[in-house]
């Protein structure tokens, strides 16, 4: 992994086993206090969105790497999924490396679980536990 001048960037996302007591929850919480056989609609995804550091970290940590990622020029990234992606068009394939990709490395998506809060939903698993469970629960993701 490297950075491109993006440490303090904030990532959302959400652990599976989560996301689906968010889910059981809701039903839950929609049947007995508005009558309703639908889910909350509601934002799932980690309490707080980390910051790609921790992400890193918390990764790198579970696997046991010791190595300080590089920090590259995101002009240099947008140059090479320039040349990436036009190199592909000529041979009829699409690259993984394109403008775009490039582009999202330096957007936050800090998002909140505010209907969860507002409903006192208690959060299962903090982002280490989900990183350390997932690890055991599904080990040949880690391979």
């Amino acid at each position: 992994f490297f950075y491109s001048n993006n440490k303090r960037v904030r990532k959302g996302g959400i652990y599976v086993k989560e996301l689906v007591h968010i889910i059981t929850w809701t039903l839950a919480e929609a049947d007995k206090t508005i009558g309703l056989k639908s889910p909350v609609i509601c934002n799932s995804c980690m309490a707080e969105s980390p910051e790609l550091t921790d992400w890193v970290e918390a990764i790198n940590s579970e696997l046991g790497v010791t190595r300080v990622p590089l920090n590259v020029p995101i002009s240099l990234l947008y140059i090479a999924a320039y040349l990436a992606t036009a190199a592909c068009r000529l041979v009829g394939t699409s690259s993984p490396l394109h403008p775009r990709r490039v582009a999202k490395l330096a957007i936050n998506n800090d998002i909140y679980p505010a209907r969860l809060a507002e409903r006192s939903y208690k959060f299962r698993y903090r982002f280490e536990e989900a990183l350390a469970d997932w690890r055991v629960s599904c080990e040949r993701d880690w391979i």
